[in-house]
């Protein structure tokens, strides 16, 4: 969120940049802030999940950069059979 009255997500920042990881930004919908999405191919997914601090910074003008981390988590057990 900003107090920016017009927020450009063109100006929005971020780092590392990796393949397989795509950042959409998009301004909301009153103007006053950045909407992110992530998405993250299976090969990605392994590669944040090997490295020890795996997060991605993001930066926008006159704001403080805002750290997003990567978890590992696991799968979801396989639902049991109803009968």
């Amino acid at each position: 969120r900003t107090d920016d009255p017009r927020s450009r997500p063109e100006e929005l920042t971020w780092e590392p940049k990796s393949d397989g990881v795509t950042v959409q930004a998009e301004a909301t919908r009153n103007g006053t802030g950045i909407v992110v999405m992530l998405q993250f191919t299976p090969e990605a997914i392994k590669r944040l999940r090997a490295s020890k601090d795996a997060k991605l910074t993001f930066r926008y003008p006159l704001h403080t950069p805002a750290e997003v981390s990567v978890l590992p988590t696991e799968a979801p057990p396989p639902a049991a059979d109803k009968q």
